[in-house]
């Protein structure tokens, strides 16, 4: 249904010449592939999208390429490989130049979030990338924190749980993904907070707080059981 309504809005703005609009259908309807498993097809539509807004003459502002650009290296940040991880890279610092030269201090918070995503799964020296994750995302979540945007806020804590988690710390990893819940509480999204506590459960285990953990997890999934979610997750 989510990519159904999408392409009808891509092709609603498509037809009126909204860029903005298109461009920002366009990621919606990218997002909507990625959670079907459906990521070459995503990159296929998003490039072909960037080629046709690169090359009108009615581009729009530069933040709108911007979002394009972010929407592709978010696809390619995951579960297509390094070399793709590689091109997610290029892309994303591509879209953090536009947005520092439209002074859209969102799209630099996303970008940098964005590019904390992709250390954290890049191959390399482990300890550096997850340092490199880290820094980014602490630098995406002070952005986020000067516009109040709890679903920011919380994505780019998130990360840093996870690379603070790598690095063995798990005591403020524990510390960021209590803040990830609590952000993604705040902003209503319940099967994201309860993604949340079964990291937070998954920790407190890891550091001996086996008590602690099985509330965590039962609070998990109470919230799955509560949106309908089974399968896997429960």
């Amino acid at each position: 249904e989510a990519v159904r309504l999408a392409e009808q809005s891509l092709s609603a703005f498509r037809q009126f010449g909204d860029t903005r609009g298109q461009a920002d259908a366009a990621r919606l309807l990218s997002v909507a592939m990625i959670h079907q498993d459906r990521r070459k097809e995503a990159d296929r539509l998003l490039k072909d999208e960037l080629a046709i807004f690169q090359t009108s003459a009615n581009s729009g502002s530069k933040s709108a390429e911007a979002r394009l650009l972010l929407a592709l290296a978010d696809v390619n940040s995951d579960r297509r490989g390094q070399k793709k991880r590689e091109e997610a890279l290029r892309f994303v610092g591509q879209a953090r130049t536009l947005s520092l030269d439209e002074a859209d201090v969102g799209l630099q918070a996303s970008s940098l979030a964005v590019m904390a995503k992709i250390f954290i799964k890049y191959k390399g020296d482990p300890k550096a990338c997850n340092k490199e994750a880290l820094r980014l995302g602490t630098q995406a979540l002070q952005l986020y924190e000067q516009s109040d945007d709890s679903r920011g806020r919380a994505i780019s804590s998130h990360h840093c749980a996870i690379a603070q988690g790598n690095l063995g710390e798990i005591a403020a990893s524990l510390q960021y993904i209590n803040d990830s819940a609590s952000f993604w509480r705040k902003a209503q999204d319940l099967i994201m907070e309860a993604n949340a506590q079964l990291m937070m459960g998954g920790l407190l285990l890891k550091g001996g707080a086996a008590r602690q953990a099985v509330s965590a997890a039962e609070s998990a999934l109470a919230s799955y059981r509560n949106c309908h979610v089974t399968g896997s997750r429960e």
